[in-house]
């Protein structure tokens, strides 16, 4: 996130939008807090919406899988 200001995009800016993809919706972005069908975004400023999208979209880190 370096660089980028927080909340400091318009839903137009970010061309937020329903998502086509369920691999890029809002609630599987990391930049959504919480992930939940409502919630708000580090980047986007209003509320947002766990199926919508944005260009600003980046997956969630994936987690390392336990060695057992």
């Amino acid at each position: 996130m370096a660089g980028e200001k927080v909340w400091g995009l318009s839903k137009a800016e970010a061309k937020y939008r329903p998502a086509q993809n369920p691999n890029v919706r809002c609630d599987v972005c990391k930049y959504m807090l919480p992930r939940a069908n409502l919630g708000t975004c580090k980047l986007v400023r209003g509320v947002i919406r766990g199926q919508d999208t944005c260009h600003e979209f980046r997956p969630l880190p994936k987690r390392a899988s336990k060695a057992v």
